[in-house]
């Protein structure tokens, strides 16, 4: 189950938290898309509130991630993006020219998930959130030509060291 807008200020509510304009404005951003940037969020509460403390989004940002409302998926190490949180998170990932896309959840997939929760489970850890990525290059990348990323053992810079 992902959660809403609505679920999501109910729970900080019940917290104590004191919900401002910019941290609903923020709240609303990151439940209205599927995934989106830091940036992407300053932009959409400068559009709302005109100028807003870069701080207090990543403070909130920080906040909404310790209370396990969100999740943030880091890409390449450097590029964050943030969704709600829900049940499992499956992302395909264009290594060129960065696409993501979020695949929702269907029946085969569930199946998949469940097999790795017995994973898990056999393992002694009581998951709460799967992730998974898929890495690769899209049909948009693979139609201009460009050269596939080459991800073999013998290749990556860590075996040269």
């Amino acid at each position: 189950m992902t959660l809403t807008y609505e679920k999501m200020v109910q729970a900080l509510k019940r917290k104590g938290v004191r919900l401002t304009g910019a941290r609903l404005s923020i709240i609303k951003v990151i439940t209205r898309k599927q995934h989106v940037s830091a940036s992407a969020i300053i932009k959409e509460v400068e559009s709302e509130f005109g100028t807003v403390n870069v701080m207090s989004v990543y403070n909130t940002l920080d906040m909404l991630l310790n209370e396990h409302l969100i999740f943030a998926n880091t890409f390449n190490g450097k590029h964050i993006i943030y969704e709600v949180l829900g049940d499992s998170s499956i992302h395909l990932k264009c290594d060129l020219c960065a696409k993501v896309v979020h695949i929702p959840e269907s029946e085969e997939q569930k199946n998949l998930l469940d097999e790795i929760k017995t994973i898990c489970t056999s393992n002694n850890l009581t998951s709460n959130h799967l992730k998974i990525e898929a890495h690769g290059m899209c049909d948009t990348c693979k139609k201009e030509g460009k050269p596939q990323v080459d991800m073999t053992r013998e290749n990556k810079i860590v075996d040269k060291f």
